[in-house]
């Protein structure tokens, strides 16, 4: 077993590196939200998971800057698997709906929504697609309450140029889908096409010679009958 642990961050680079355990809830966030955007189209149970860390880890970051929750416990630091699985968590949004409002009972509906879609079954790539918004609005409002330092500011504004070029680079990737499908498509009748035409011309070529002889009886039946 590899017990190299060099390129994990010790707890004390974590904590130089975050003053407010709020700031690594964001940071991860921003990841969870980036990769179900791109997990969506083609792991839609995988984008499910990904959209309740999100959720999970904006509810602790704006509950450590409200006072809600009181200790981290290095929750943010869970994956994003074990973070869906806290029921703990479902006591700080209610108590968060009632200082930043519905948009925390909104968003944490939605992501249970999706838990329950893929426990049964039945979870589709546009079931997540259409929850993606409220997760981000939870995220943004998390970061608003937490972006304080400009340094940090400027690290979440940058997470969130990255996540918007990925989305665009998923909506872009369906598009050029759709163009190669309509393309295939018009080979396809375009080759049925050129099928017909080369059917109708062997008929032509088996046929005209009948049609030629047809008439000159027609023709000579016709002069022998007007004698």
């Amino acid at each position: 077993m590899n017990t190299d642990h060099s390129s994990t961050p010790s707890k004390s680079e974590k904590e130089a590196k975050y003053t407010d355990p709020s700031e690594l809830c964001i940071e991860n966030a921003l990841r969870d939200l980036g990769e179900s955007i791109n997990l969506a189209s083609r792991d839609p149970e995988g984008a499910s998971v990904k959209l309740c860390g999100a959720t999970a880890r904006a509810v602790v970051a704006i509950a450590l800057r409200t006072g809600v929750r009181s200790v981290a416990s290095d929750i943010c630091e869970l994956s994003s698997e074990a973070l869906c699985g806290d029921r703990s968590l479902l006591n700080d949004v209610k108590r968060l709906a009632t200082i930043i409002g519905e948009s925390a009972r909104s968003s944490w509906d939605s992501v249970e929504t999706l838990r329950v879609l893929a426990l049964e079954g039945r979870l589709e790539p546009e079931d997540v697609k259409a929850r993606i918004g409220v997760v981000e609005n939870i995220v943004s409002e998390a970061q608003s309450k937490v972006s304080h330092s400009s340094v940090f500011s400027v690290k979440t504004g940058l997470e969130t140029v990255r996540r918007d070029l990925e989305g665009l680079r998923e909506r872009l990737k369906g598009l050029e889908d759709t163009v190669t499908s309509i393309l295939n498509t018009l080979s396809v009748v375009e080759n049925r096409v050129s099928e017909s035409g080369r059917i109708l011309s062997r008929v032509v070529r088996i046929f005209w010679p009948l049609t030629v002889v047809i008439l000159v009886v027609v023709i000579i039946v016709t002069r022998l009958l007007l004698r």
